[in-house]
């Protein structure tokens, strides 16, 4: 659950710029605050996120589909034992109709060796290509999970920060952002804009 948790904050912290266009906003018909192109607002997109409680939610729902998909692959990991094994038996049988002293470099023991051989491989292939298969699923499923959060917040951050005559919302991370002063910072407004709208529901 940690892994996964680490994984949608992590993933939170970078699921884009959130564009607050000009000519978007409702018309409330009260005075609007003078805008001017270029002023941007900041948001922390994790920090909105944990306080809805969404880091949770989308950990939980990711660690029951990962349980699914687990046990999916252990359905898949049990029948290719059980074909293994069904080729081992046959190979065994072969192999003793052939006598104790059958030599290793013997043309028909060869044979059964490379037989056995191509089963494992191909079990391993199809095993790693149901792993591979599991792993984009639940990749795919938590970015889906992601952008509709992303969605969620785009219009009160929009709105907010259309309310402090700013233009252009951005996530807030340090790579991108070297200073800022806290008026342009909408994180608590979005945040309890949202709590309130949830709790209405």
């Amino acid at each position: 659950m940690r892994r996964i948790g680490f994984a949608v904050v992590a993933c939170i912290g970078m699921i884009g710029l959130l564009g607050c266009d000009q000519g978007g906003s409702d018309q409330t018909g009260g005075a609007q605050p003078q805008q001017q192109a270029g002023r941007v607002a900041v948001i922390d997109l994790q920090e909105v996120a944990d306080k809805l409680g969404r880091i949770d939610e989308i950990g939980e729902a990711l660690k029951a589909e990962q349980a699914d998909l687990r046990a999916g692959l252990g359905t898949a990991q049990t029948r290719a034992q059980e074909v293994f094994d069904e080729a081992k038996a046959e190979y065994d049988k072969k192999l003793e109709a052939l006598g104790e002293d059958v030599a290793d470099d013997d043309p028909e023991k060869v044979k059964l060796d490379q037989q056995l051989g191509l089963t494992v491989r191909n079990l391993r292939g199809q095993l790693n290509q149901l792993q591979q298969r599991a792993q984009n699923e639940l990749g795919q499923k938590q970015r889906k999970m992601l952008v509709r959060f992303r969605e969620q917040v785009r219009p009160h951050a929009r709105r907010i920060a259309e309310e402090r005559g700013l233009t252009v919302v951005i996530p807030k991370s340090e790579s991108t952002l070297f200073a800022f002063v806290p008026e342009v910072d909408i994180t608590d407004a979005v945040s309890d804009e949202m709590m309130l709208e949830s709790q209405s529901e």
